[in-house]
């Protein structure tokens, strides 16, 4: 079976965004790194093709987020160790957990395991709590929710957090990217779980619309995130894998 791996061309990229949305959720950050004007200025992006139709891509994102993140998909077998070979490392790939195996005979490592939770129905949200407020200062952002929240980041999307009586916040959330079709939840940390759910009913309430849907991504095994999303109408629908590529 023949593969072309090559950079991804400028003509080429309508076919690219298409083979992402053809699995929305599962390439959710690939979707973004093409979609998204911030994230498609600093991605580079490799696609694989057989017999001129595109059955991979990667894309590899610089500047933005702490680590080089490279979402990866692919349709054929090989095709994702066959793309890996053209990243830049150190580099983290997050990819579906169809290709686990995959990136594992590569030599990749996982770090991590990622379930992978989405609000397909428009439910009925608990009402608004008159606390939270929009958030716009990155430098008070980054000293609360942690430095890997870069500048960068805080341009992808709105945040949102709650004070207490000195002005201090005591809960923070936002969204890691926002599409037209897509919002990335992230980034929710409070002092406790009525204060988190308040932050995320704000966000879904900002970027859910008739074409966009919210989802978030998270610890496989955190119980409390996934009950409190799971409250607010989130369903779990697929693992995705963080993987290490060292140089």
């Amino acid at each position: 079976m023949k593969i072309e791996v090559r950079e991804l061309a400028p003509d080429a990229l309508d076919a690219a965004r298409e083979f992402a949305r053809r699995n929305l959720f599962a390439r959710a950050l690939l979707y973004a790194t093409l979609e998204v004007p911030l994230l498609r200025e600093r991605t580079h992006h490799w696609q694989a093709t057989h017999r001129g139709r595109i059955v991979g891509v990667v894309g590899q994102v610089d500047d933005v987020f702490r680590h080089r993140a490279a979402p990866l998909a692919a349709t054929l077998p090989g095709v994702a160790a066959r793309l890996l070979e053209r990243l830049e490392r150190p580099a983290s790939c997050l990819a579906p957990e169809l290709l686990w195996r995959e990136l594992e005979q590569a030599g990749a490592r996982r770090s991590c395991e990622h379930l992978q939770m989405a609000r397909l129905t428009r439910r009925p949200l608990p009402e608004p709590d008159r606390h939270v407020k929009r958030l716009d200062d990155p430098d008070e952002l980054r000293a609360f929710l942690g430095a890997e929240l870069t500048g960068l980041r805080c341009q992808l999307g709105p945040f949102f957090g709650v004070r207490d009586e000195r002005g201090a916040l005591t809960a923070a959330g936002g969204a890691d990217f926002v599409s037209p079709e897509l919002a990335q939840l992230a980034w929710i940390k409070s002092d406790g779980t009525r204060l988190a759910r308040a932050i995320v009913v704000e966000l879904v309430r900002e970027l859910e619309s008739s074409r966009r849907r919210v989802f978030r991504q998270g610890a496989h095994d955190d119980r409390a995130a996934i009950e409190l999303y799971a409250e607010l109408g989130f369903r779990g629908s697929r693992r995705l894998g963080s993987y290490e590529l060292s140089p």
